[in-house]
């Protein structure tokens, strides 16, 4: 059972990642054709007053930011979204079968004969009543 959860969560992952790099991948291939054609279209007297290294560098920050910035924090923000889904699921999980009457009925049947045990039936081995 524990090896197709880890299965499934190592499968989910390298598609999250794939995924994940893909789409960056496009977003910044799209950003650079958009910026480039829109920079080439600017009138000859912006090429005048601005110097090309300050152009050159807001274009790679820009690219930079998309190439390398965003997908962390895309990263970090599914796996903080991911970390509190599981984190609901294994509480809601803990609380339905700690709470629930079957989760009690070892120990009701094990004091409910009569003996004075008073341990959990998963310490029963400790409890001297017990049979």
């Amino acid at each position: 059972m524990h090896e197709c959860v880890d299965l499934f969560l190592a499968l989910s992952s390298m598609t999250l990642s794939v995924t994940l790099a893909m789409a960056c991948l496009k977003a910044s291939t799209i950003f650079h054709c958009v910026l480039l054609s829109r920079i080439m279209r600017l009138p000859m007297s912006f090429f005048d007053q601005t110097p090309s290294g300050r152009i050159l560098n807001r274009f790679a920050t820009d690219v930079n930011i998309l190439d390398n910035v965003l997908p962390m924090s895309i990263r970090m923000l599914l796996n903080f979204a991911i970390g509190v889904n599981r984190s609901i699921a294994i509480h809601s999980f803990g609380v339905v079968f700690c709470l629930c009457p079957m989760g009690f009925r070892p120990t009701a049947l094990l004091c409910s004969e009569g003996k004075k045990c008073t341990m959990l039936a998963v310490h029963r081995h400790g409890c001297k009543y017990a049979t």
